[in-house]
């Protein structure tokens, strides 16, 4: 997704330069007196000030760092960051730090500092840079930084940083693989305690792969465990609920337990206990009987301002931009926004838990129906699936619970892994069933999208890095493996044309040799592909001048044999993208008006808008598309129609904002929308599913190619590398110091006893 600010020279401080002369027009401007769109341009002056500002200490500590007293030679040393500790009070190690990371702006990455001179860089950023591109050459980082430099200052920092490891991960896959190895065999758990007295236990530098199934359970687990609650009348914030399920399954309280016992004891243990304050309204997001979509009632009245009227002390969204864990940042996708209960039909989201898999009547290709262990076969957060038309008029069952009297006296310790195995259902509608190929008696993961790569590196034809939502990039074998362990999810096609738009959305089986572990049948993974590729990975293929369709330049880069198993999952793959090729206008979803005067959009539509957007459309948001309402561009109230053109999706925040908070959307062409903010000021968003990605540079390992014979003597010492090919700056130091030890010796006439003895 791309956003880009309209550049208008308002009160002429867009048109300055960064430094002291439109640091003297802002300090001189009354703000008072300003208009909306003028304070927005003086607030961006500022920014662009305070950023030329950070730009000039970073040049005066690499200079004072390396001067010394009564001249101006500049001389380096393991002591130089002492100096900057002195001077300023930090600690000898933020000192050094921050002097490498001065270093790395001005000199390794000269256009960061090109670019914070000016203004139009943060430092916080152009640190994301230098940190994310660790180990790699100085070609390699200048490839990078060229693609994605100009895009840099429109993107919160969690999304830059993702886009900074997926290029580097592009670039160089050896690096790739050695760094990840490096960090997770660092893997460890830390335990602090907080300035509240609180503790912290984390996980750190963990396998991504393993990390994501950890975190998918014990939301799971979380998700019954409310459930349940909600059904004895108690309320409560399911991060707090998922905190105390995380406890009890490390502390040993429920050890051996069935999930189906760790659901009812922990359930028993929270209804008696003390817990946080909450209103009926808290977590609307992931409650799908909060009320009807905002955008189609009246723009006023107890009912009509959002998804939700009243704040929500347990909504990761208000604060969309610094990319903590608890907002709307990149590492936001986690547990409070994909769950279940997100997109029901009070919200205008989708039918199923894949709204794109297509359910069992709506003529999804190569077989998407209920039999295919796809999201839409069972329900294990709602119970029964949802029906979006509202013409279903069977009640919703009641979850069961369990909760045993003889818990009731010791909330503290909660009930034992004997006691919640005696009071654990056994037809959860949540847990899977014995399987050969996954855990007995195990929770099924909550609807996602479990893993993004693409159809060539899941062939082997390339090692493109793939995502994890949530998590953030991995390298292309780390992907391909995840996918083929989610055999039993339901698997979509993204075909995009060639600026990376969705163009088709296919859904099919998992391909041959996929592990098919029931617990991941309600998940999705989504693989992206142009239509040429597809084409060309199937030889039957003609063109329309009959001749067939030459192999890729990425086919002929690697020989790679498909066994007939996988070439006839791809024929399928075909026949599905020449049927939606050859579809009817009213047939494909990008142009159907089949649903444009219904309220809420049917799956295949709901299903085309979530794929083509991806995430959350509003500023700074990367809330997983999934987890938000799709919002009527133009208000249904209003003459809004349901089509394409006509739909986004909006996280609760973002929603809310737009009805309440003066935020007004426009999409003058489907997935291309234009935002403006109270003060005015419009806002350009691109629905992409994928990015410009460079080109991988050799040689790998990030070792810099010798250009030609050596024209200087090579070092007698040099620095040893790390595991993952990084040259640390104490390395550095020790091989340049003795270098220099070596060249005085040198310079010292020999001694008549230096030599040999002559017997």
């Amino acid at each position: 997704m791309t956003v880009v600010v309209d550049e208008a020279a308002l009160e002429g401080f867009d048109t300055l330069p960064g430094g002291p002369a439109l640091a003297a027009g802002i300090e001189w401007a009354d703000p008072t007196t300003m208009i909306g769109q003028d304070t927005a341009a003086w607030m961006r002056a500022g920014f662009r000030v305070r950023n030329h500002a950070d730009w000039l200490l970073l040049r005066a500590l690499r200079e004072a760092c390396r001067s010394r007293a009564d001249t101006t030679v500049r001389h380096d040393d393991e002591f130089a960051p002492k100096i900057a500790a002195a001077n300023l009070g930090w600690s000898a190690t933020t000192a050094a730090t921050r002097l490498e990371i001065a270093v790395g702006i001005l000199e390794r990455i000269p256009a960061l500092g090109e670019r914070m001179r000016t203004g139009a860089l943060e430092l916080a950023k152009a640190t994301a840079f230098v940190t994310g591109l660790d180990g790699l050459t100085d070609t390699q980082c200048a490839a990078v930084v060229a693609g994605l430099l100009d895009e840099a200052p429109d993107l919160p920092l969690g999304q830059l940083r993702d886009r900074i490891l997926d290029a580097g991960y592009a670039i160089d896959r050896v690096w790739a693989a050695n760094r990840l190895a490096a960090a997770t065999a660092r893997a460890r758990v830390t335990r602090e305690s907080a300035p509240s007295g609180a503790v912290n236990l984390c996980g750190r530098d963990l396998d991504p792969d393993l990390a994501q199934d950890a975190a998918h359970r014990l939301r799971a687990l979380a998700l019954a465990v409310r459930r349940h609650l909600r059904a004895l009348g108690r309320k409560l914030p399911l991060g707090y609920i998922e905190a105390r399920v995380f406890i009890r399954l490390l502390d040993g309280t429920h050890a051996g337990a069935p999930d189906t016992g760790i659901i009812t004891a922990v359930t028993t243990e929270l209804a008696h206990a003390d817990g946080p304050h909450t209103s009926p309204d808290d977590d609307p997001d992931d409650d799908p009987d909060d009320g009807p979509d905002p955008n189609d009632g009246p723009p006023s009245g107890p009912d009509d301002g959002g998804p939700d009227d009243s704040p929500d002390p347990n909504d990761d969204s208000p604060d969309p931009n610094d990319g903590s864990p608890d907002d709307s940042g990149p590492d936001d996708s986690g547990p409070d926004d994909s769950g279940p209960d997100d997109s029901g039909p009070d919200d205008g989201g989708p039918d199923d838990a894949d709204p794109a898999d297509a359910d069992p009547d709506d003529g999804g290709p190569a077989g998407s129906g209920a039999d295919d262990g796809g999201p839409d076969d069972v329900d294990p957060d709602d119970s029964p699936p949802v029906d979006l038309d509202h013409d279903s008029d069977e009640p919703e069952p009641e979850p069961e619970h369990g909760a045993d009297p003889r818990n009731v006296g010791r909330p503290d310790r909660g009930p034992t892994a004997s006691d919640a195995s005696d009071a654990a259902t056994e037809n959860d509608p949540s847990l899977t069933s014995a399987s050969s190929s996954g855990p007995q008696h195990s929770v099924v993961f909550a609807p996602g999208t479990a893993v993004c790569l693409q159809l060539s590196t899941l062939l082997g034809l390339d090692d493109v890095p793939g995502r994890l939502p949530g998590t953030g990039p991995i390298p292309g074998g780390t992907a391909r493996n995840t996918a083929y362990a989610h055999g039993a999810a339901t698997w979509q096609v993204l075909v995009h044309d060639d600026h990376g738009h969705l163009a088709h959305l296919l859904t099919l089986r998992a391909p041959p040799g996929a592990d098919r572990d029931p617990r991941h049948r309600r998940q999705t993974v989504r693989l992206t592909a142009p239509a040429a590729l597809i084409h060309a990975l199937t030889t039957e293929a003609k063109a329309e001048d009959g001749d067939e369709i030459e192999s890729t330049e990425l086919a002929r880069a690697r020989n790679v044999v498909l066994d007939e198993a996988t070439s006839t999952w791809l024929r399928r793959a075909r026949d599905a993208l020449i049927a939606s090729e050859t579809a009817d206008p009213d047939d494909h979803p990008a142009t159907t008006t089949r649903d444009r005067h219904r309220r809420f959009p049917g799956a295949r539509l709901a299903g085309w808008v979530v794929a083509r957007d991806q995430t959350c459309i509003g500023l700074g948001c990367s809330r997983p598309a999934e987890a938000c309402d799709l919002d009527h561009t133009i208000d249904w109230i209003r003459g809004g129609v349901t089509e394409a053109g006509d739909l986004e999706p909006l996280c609760r925040h973002d929603h809310r904002a737009k009805h309440e908070g003066g935020w007004s959307y426009e999409q003058p062409i489907p997935g291309f929308f234009v935002i403006t903010d109270p003060t005015g000021t419009r806002h350009h968003v691109e629905s992409r599913v994928v990015h410009p990605r460079p080109a991988p540079l050799t040689p790998g390992q990030a070792i810099t190619p010798a250009p030609g014979p050596p024209t200087t003597p090579r070092p007698d010492w040099a620095p040893n590398r790390t595991r993952d090919g990084r040259i640390t700056t104490e390395a550095r130091a020790t091989a340049e110091h003795l270098t220099r030890r070596a060249h005085r010796h040198r310079g010292t006439p020999p001694s008549r006893y230096d030599h040999d003895p002559d017997f």
